[in-house]
């Protein structure tokens, strides 16, 4: 996914990372040495970590753009009164 096809950047960015932290190929670099390898802030870097935490190792969920919980709200602004 990270080398072929048309995908959004952030998709890629959390591909990329996800294959950065991956442990079955031995050791992990720091955090420090992944963030800046993967062009991303450690924050960035924590976030992804935890999502894929939350979704119990679920690799598509992790890397695909979160589902809202909830509908967008109309904006009172442009309701047509007035």
């Amino acid at each position: 996914m990270t080398t072929t096809g048309v995908h959004p950047a952030s998709m890629v960015m959390r591909a990329r990372v996800l294959l950065a932290l991956d442990t079955s190929a031995g050791e992990v670099d720091t955090k420090e040495v992944i963030a800046a390898r993967c062009e991303v802030s450690g924050k960035a870097l924590r976030l992804v970590a935890k999502r894929f935490a939350e979704t119990g190792g679920g690799i598509w969920a992790t890397i695909e753009r979160k589902q809202r919980e909830y509908p967008p709200v109309p904006s009172p602004v442009r309701s047509g009164r007035g």
